[in-house]
């Protein structure tokens, strides 16, 4: 029978042990529709949805208003922010885009935006997001635009309408309730043209580094004539009616200053936005200006070893690289790459540039053109001898003409750099071939295309080394060429955001997009990173005789494994493996000219008239191109050479697979799809500038009807809310969700699993074996839940132990010393489980033994078995120095362990005392040793030592009272993780020190203020919780919760006849010790100075809501030597004895979830789990200085029979009773219930 299937005996016979009661009352409730009150919010934020996918996340929004607010969670978003695989778009580097800042709405757009942008432009039709186009208002009409890598920001060059200036507008493009607006505003002398921008740091100022190139008349009488070279087209080669001057300006604009600015006290646009902006102070900042005399066609911008560079390419092929911090300039000199016999020519072109600023590379595209001379050209060729060609534009200018004022522009701005003298230039193509004439036409062009990869030089050099180039033929002359924006990973977030996402960030792919006519033809050439080691290995050794010879048929050596992430880089190459290229004919439409908007995997095209040469050219159809390519054989074969790559993209490939069938991803023979809807209609005047970034979906478009209004088209489907911040769309009214979730949950015997899991708040069923079936681990976890919450256990069992011996519980094993005449034993008892026999117990001789030990510990899952004894060693002054010997065993041999590197340490402690106790602990690979004087205020010093067991290094090593006077004393140990240790200091008033490894003392929790003085102090303070052994936590992702219990005991003196004590014990949760070390930013791993202080939490700020304070049995006395028989805790669970009622005793269960809607009711003869919420208020009547209120819930369950035993353990599976010791028995009994 399927586990969720109905059966009528239980409604007859009350609850089983399987799911199938569960989903019933949860079936019963959702038809009351009280689903929501059923399991707490943190149950579902913390346990369910992070098992479910995006998709089934934004399923569960529809659902109700409750799962609506639920699904929105800021933490929830967080959480799969840090899981995701697939690329994200880029956010801006500030504190407002840091981890701890964004808000659950931008987690959210960012998440969804990367997932659903890819499918949705590689859909069949990919569509806008809405169809309502709200235009940003630039108050001056845009000439054109950049949008910075991310979308956030938009730079646009502008021009006043009435007078003839010019000016650089920053646009804030994503604000959540006013969309776009200008936020910035910077004067240009000229059009500002070729603009380029990225997220850059300059001088220590993480900000927008913005460069743009502006020409301008080279005569000073032209230019007192109001001569404007501005105001023709940059995109096509123009005869200009004066010599010009061209000048490449770079700017930067603070972040801060941004943030400042986008978020207004008042609305933008509003005039007291305006009267607020003038009060600030200007944002940009004037970095340099370059100025030369060729014309500059490319511009750029990187940053390297962390200082920002620009770049420019000037037509004469040569490159220009500034530092921007140095302001040593560089040039790389691009020698010709095809040599063309005489009297034949070759014309060579720069197309396009990008800097690989992480390798110190630059990739140019050129091409070179075979011009035969005309027969003219030839006569006089016979004529002549060749003389040098002068192409200089200034080189012949009469020596009295002002050039511009260099000399005064240089002492005004010191930032400016003249480059001086050009190279010589060179005629442009298309017009050599026009020249030639009809002779000419005959002849076919023999185009030659270039793809080069230059290293850049030092700075303050000149380079003219040869590159690494691909050559390749061209069927007819090209267009246009464009290359995609490259993007350094490490500027993509700001830094504790990049922390969490590093390891799913890729190198992005490089795109070179070539237009081809006649036919028309897109070639797509792709640059791939590949990873390799930062150091490569060593070659492997090669077998040898004794001779030195290689050895004949010998198996060749194994492969090195792969270096961790971490010490690997990627990079690009034009090697085989990292480069391809795809031809993509079109089958219609040739009559139309293509506008490439490039994108490394996301490339618009728009389509022209082919002999449409104005200005502002009309668009008559707009195209998406995906990469739709499969990965080659060589993808796959880099991913088997580096598995983390290779599970990564199956990672991200399992993600996105819901959302790409969704789409209707097209195929591969189908690479471009028009968009829809048609966007043409809303340009039929032209478009006057425009701007596409790929990483948000986001396309920017000026129409010639409206210069002054941008037209904004998202195809990325976002979150998005209204002007007065209200999500969209709004929450749906409540409906009935039961049959929702019955299909959800009755489908899935996993996600039963994974709901009970969270309810228990662990991540797996204790003591399962990880291959058994889902099914059989449910019914488990159900039927231990119903025997702890009604007491009743399914087996009982009965083992003994040595009184006066020392023993230990943990891992499901009682292990105790026996000892003999001759040697010593160590007894283990492995206990019964739900499905086991009744156990077994195993003996094991421990040789080598003088002294019985003092104090064990052990770890069954590491088969390690600690105990310390008496040493042998004395010294010369017995009196003065005392010893103690570690020993490190195996659990199943009793010989050494063979991974311990201490199999016997020796402990030196000054004095030696009758009254000393000793408390040995094990977590994981660390083991801690404490001496104590357990003795009110005793004069003896505490030890506290901890060892990697493994390693054999010290990692803690404290003597109190020491130097600081910090630890006076203390007198119990409790590991909550490796990496986070609790002392507990009874003196001067009862606190708990929380460390961490190498003695980092971070936190001190106060305990209650008591009444000081002589005749009242505390006496020995114990605490007690059950560790988890991974030390791989953070803030952001805490261990399982545990319950932690700190016993002390409050002696007052001086009372009539007797001495009055009242012990206590105060209960919180290990993620309270979590949360107050991640709100004082403490959480380890932490880097403090070795003189830091630790930080005192007062009562008040942790305890009244964070603790549960009892008052226990004032007949009983801490036993010192056996003190967990007083104070058991595992997980969430606790026994106590009442007080008044030596007796009686419970279990408290700090985990109230599990009894919300148990079944404990329904059996008449189990004892009910009694639910407590309200407050415990400890009067101050002699012992506290005020009144003492804890809060923290619990469930109280009487364990039946207790008047039979003195102590108890527990674990996950089992309560040991411990039964009441036989007068001159040395054996004492110990009662085992299974639940």
């Amino acid at each position: 029978m399927l586990p969720w299937r109905r059966n009528s005996s239980n409604e007859r016979n009350g609850p089983s042990h399987s799911n199938e009661y569960f989903l019933q009352r949860l079936l019963a409730r959702a038809r009351r529709r009280e689903l929501y009150t059923m399991l707490p919010n943190d149950v579902w934020v913390d346990g369910i949805f992070p098992h479910l996918s995006i998709r089934d996340i934004i399923r569960v929004r529809q659902v109700s208003k409750v799962l609506y607010e639920l699904t929105h969670t800021p933490i929830l978003w967080k959480n799969i922010l840090r899981s995701v695989h697939f690329p994200l778009p880029p956010l801006p580097p500030t504190e407002r885009y840091s981890y701890a800042s964004l808000s659950s709405f931008e987690t959210e757009r960012l998440i969804v935006r990367g997932l659903n942008l890819d499918a949705n432009w590689c859909g069949r039709k990919p569509t806008l997001e809405c169809f309502e186009h709200n235009p940003v208002e630039a108050y001056h009409e845009v000439l054109s635009m950049k949008m910075v890598p991310g979308g956030h920001h938009m730079f646009a060059s502008v021009r006043d309408f009435e007078e003839n200036r010019y000016a650089l507008v920053l646009f804030m493009m994503d604000h959540r309730v006013y969309n776009g607006y200008p936020i910035a505003k910077v004067a240009t002398q000229s059009k500002a043209y070729h603009i380029q921008a990225k997220y850059m740091n300059y001088k220590g100022e993480m900000g927008i580094m913005v460069a743009y190139v502006r020409r301008e008349p080279a005569y000073k009488a032209d230019r007192m004539a109001n001569v404007n070279v501005s105001e023709f087209s940059e995109a096509h080669d123009i005869d200009y009616p004066v010599p010009v001057r061209y000048e490449v300006v770079v700017e930067h604009i603070n972040l801060k200053a941004i943030s400042i600015l986008e978020d207004p006290v008042h609305a933008p646009g509003s005039s007291e936005y305006r009267e607020h902006v003038r009060t600030l102070d200007p944002p940009f900042r004037h970095v340099t200006s370059l100025s030369t005399n060729t014309s500059v066609d490319f511009l750029d911008l990187a940053e390297m070893n962390g200082d920002p560079y620009v770049f420019f390419g000037k037509r004469n092929q040569e490159i220009v690289q500034k530092n921007l911090t140095t302001r040593l300039v560089s040039r790389i000199h691009m020698p010709p790459l095809t040599v063309i016999a005489p009297p034949a020519r070759a014309a060579t072109t720069i197309h396009a540039m990008r800097v690989l600023s992480d390798q110190h590379q630059i990739i140019v595209v050129r091409t070179t053109t075979r011009v035969e001379p005309s027969p003219a050209e030839l006569y006089l060729a016979g004529l002549e001898q060749p003389t040098a060609q002068n192409f200089d534009t200034f080189a012949n200018l009469p020596a009295d003409q002002d050039f511009l004022n260099l000399q005064e522009f240089a002492e005004d701005d010191p930032n400016h750099d003249d480059l001086g003298e050009d190279l010589e230039d060179e005629d442009l193509i298309d017009q050599d071939l026009a020249d030639q004439g009809p002779a000419n036409e005959d002849q076919p062009v023999k185009q030659h295309f270039t793809l080069e990869i230059y290293d850049l030089p030092v700075d303050g050099t000149t380079s003219n080394d040869f590159p690494q180039y691909i050559e390749m033929p061209t069927p007819s002359a090209m267009r246009s060429v464009c290359i995609s924006e490259y993007i350094s990973p490490k500027t993509y977030y700001h830094p504790s955001l990049l922390r969490k996402l590093s390891q799913h960030i890729e190198m992005p792919t490089i795109s070179i997009y070539c237009i081809h006519e006649d036919p028309w033809q897109l070639l797509h050439l792709r640059l791939k990173p590949r990873r390799m080691p930062l150091h490569p290995p060593p070659p492997p050794p090669i077998p040898v005789d004794e001779n030195g010879e290689p050895v004949e048929g010998a198996w060749p050596p194994l492969p090195s494994p792969p270096p961790p992430v971490g010490e690997t880089i990627q990079r690009y190459s034009l090697t085989s493996d990292g480069f391809d290229y795809r031809p993509i004919q079109f089958s219609g439409e040739q009559d139309r000219a293509l506008h490439i908007f490039p994108g490394a995997t996301r490339c618009l095209l728009m389509g022209t008239m082919m002999d449409d040469r104005s200005v502002h050219p009309v668009p008559v159809s707009f195209f998406s191109y995906a990469d739709m390519d499969i990965p080659t054989q060589d993808d796959i074969d880099a991913d088997e050479n580096w598995p983390y790559d290779k599970e990564q993209h199956e990672a991200a490939a399992a993600e996105r697979a819901w959302i790409d069938a969704a789409y209707r991803q097209r195929g591969r023979s189908c690479p471009i799809r028009s968009l829809h809807p048609p966007l043409a209609y809303m340009f039929e005047d032209g478009v006057i500038a425009s701007a596409w970034d790929e990483w948000s979906g986001r396309l920017c478009m000026v129409p010639a009807a409206e210069p002054q209004k941008i037209y904004v088209f998202e195809y990325a489907h976002a979150p998005r809310e209204d002007v007065h911040g209200n999500r969209l769309p709004l929450p749906v009214h409540d409906v009935d969700v039961c049959k929702f979730f019955s299909d959800v949950i009755k489908d899935s015997a996993e996600l039963q699993y994974l709901i009970q899991l969270t309810i228990e708040g662990v991540s797996e069923t204790e003591g399962m074996p990880t291959h058994s079936v889902v099914a059989e681990r449910l019914e488990t976890l159900l039927g231990r839940r119903h025997g702890w919450n009604t007491m009743k256990w399914v087996k009982k069992s009965t083992i003994t132990y040595r009184t006066y011996m020392p023993w230990s519980f943990a891992d499901g094993i009682f292990l105790s010393m026996h000892d003999s005449s001759s040697h010593f034993v160590a007894v283990i008892d492995r206990l019964p489980t739900r499905g086991s026999e009744d156990g077994s117990r195993t003996c094991i001789e421990l040789t080598g033994l003088k002294y019985a030990p003092a104090k064990i510990a052990h770890d069954a899952t590491q088969d390690l078995l600690a105990f310390i004894t008496r040493s042998d060693r004395v010294d010369d002054d017995p009196t003065e120095w005392y010893y103690l010997d570690l020993h490190l065993r195996s659990l199943r041999t009793g010989a050494a362990h063979p991974l311990a590197q201490m199999p016997r340490v020796e402990c030196r402690f000054r004095t030696c005392h009758e009254h000393w106790t000793y408390q040995l602990r094990i977590c994981g690979d660390f083991l801690a040793l404490l001496r104590c004087d357990p003795e009110p205020y005793g004069d003896d010093n505490s030890y506290l030592r901890g060892w990697h067991w493994k390693a054999g290094d010290y990692f803690l090593y404290i003597e109190s009272p020491d130097t600081t006077g910090t630890f006076p004393s203390f007198s119990d140990l409790a590991f909550l993780t490796p990496d986070v240790l609790l002392l507990s200091n009874p003196f001067p008033r009862g606190q708990i020190e929380v460390l961490t490894m190498g003695y980092k003392h971070l936190l001190t929790l106060q305990l209650p203020d008591y009444v000081s003085g002589w005749d009242i102090y505390l006496e020995a303070m114990t605490i007690s919780c059950s560790a988890i052994a991974d030390s791989h936590t953070s803030a952001d992702a805490p261990p399982d919760d545990r319950i932690v219990s700190v016993t002390f005991q409050v002696i007052l003196d001086e009372v009539p006849e007797a001495s009055y004590i009242c012990s206590t014990e105060i209960s919180f949760r290990a993620q309270t010790v979590f949360h107050l070390l991640a709100a004082h930013g403490r959480h380890p791993p932490v880097v403090l100075p070795a003189a830091t202080r630790p930080i005192v939490v007062p009562w008040d700020e942790w305890g009244p809501d964070g603790c549960r304070m009892f008052t226990l049995n004032r007949e009983l006395r801490i036993d010192h030597d056996n003190r967990r028989i007083q104070r058991a805790t595992h997980g969430m669970r606790a026994v106590r004895t009442l007080i008044g009622a030596p007796d009686r005793a419970q279990v408290l269960d700090f985990n109230i979830t599990r009894h919300m809607g148990t079944s404990g009711a329904a059996d008449p003869d189990a004892p009910s789990a009694e639910l407590i919420t309200e407050p415990i208020t400890f009067e101050p009547i002699g012992v506290y200085q005020h009144e003492v209120v804890t809060k923290l819930p619990y469930a109280a369950i009487d364990i039946p029979n207790s008047e039979a035993y003195c102590g108890y353990l527990l674990d996950g599976q089992r309560l040991l009773g411990i039964k009441h010791r036989v007068e001159n028995q040395p054996d004492q009994e110990i009662d085992v219930f299974v639940f």
